[in-house]
């Protein structure tokens, strides 16, 4: 299941997708203009968009470049027009796929499918931008505002696991047998400490965190809210 965005000003091709989509298991959100796509992009960070390009108020073609600026979001351009010139412009601003209208909603499924799986091993591949934050996993570094951090290892470890899934919530036991392979050698308070450091040396503000946030009682959290102006 992935949770799914579709923008589409179309409201009976926008709940035919949604009753598709929703049908095979996704969780589906809706959004029928620019501005509400922006919106969304921000609160709910979707695994993936299809994004119709002619909508009101901010075409789609200057939403997804603006979410492309921001994000690794994967994005499906809807599309009437199939010329060669319409295509490439789609893809330039950042497109992942193209997709013209009429469509087989089987085709969007495959093709959905096979973007989900080359964000899920281009994650451990590429990178991950969150805004200002930039997480490589090959190289082993974080920059934040294009300063290198000093991550230790386990620290690297314990933000990528946090960060590759963002807007999940992680329990302590959770966090400590994934990072430490470990339950008995790290407590919770140890676990605190570390996640402390962490949001010490990747957050502008430590006091008011942007993304590493406490779930009292419960867990940690890595959230994400993308910084675009419509």
């Amino acid at each position: 299941m992935a949770r799914v965005l579709i923008v589409d000003d179309d409201l009976s091709m926008q709940k035919a997708l949604e009753l598709f989509l929703s049908d095979i298991g996704h969780e589906v959100f809706t959004a029928s203009n620019g501005f509400q796509a922006l919106e969304l992009a921000q609160v709910l960070y979707p695994e993936i968009i299809i994004l119709d390009i002619m909508i009101p108020k901010i075409n789609g073609l200057e939403v997804c470049k603006k979410i492309k600026e921001k994000s690794n979001i994967p994005i499906i351009i809807l599309s009437t027009k199939d010329n060669e010139v319409d295509r490439i412009e789609g893809f330039e601003v950042g497109a992942d796929d193209y997709i013209t209208k009429p469509f087989s909603f089987k085709e969007l499924e495959l093709r959905i499918r096979v973007r989900l799986r080359q964000m899920d091993t281009a994650t451990y591949k590429n990178r991950l931008v969150y805004n200002d934050l930039v997480i490589d996993f090959d190289s082993k570094q974080v920059l934040l505002n294009d300063n290198l951090l000093d991550l230790t290892p386990l620290e690297f470890e314990l933000l990528w696991l946090l960060a590759s899934n963002p807007n999940k919530l992680f329990k302590h036991q959770e966090l400590i047998e994934s990072v430490w392979k470990s339950a008995t050698k790290v407590t919770p308070n140890l676990l605190h400490v570390y996640i402390r450091r962490l949001r010490n040396k990747i957050e502008i503000d430590p006091k008011n965190p942007l993304h590493l946030h406490n779930v009292w009682g419960q867990g940690y959290i890595f959230r994400i809210k993308l910084k675009i102006t419509p």
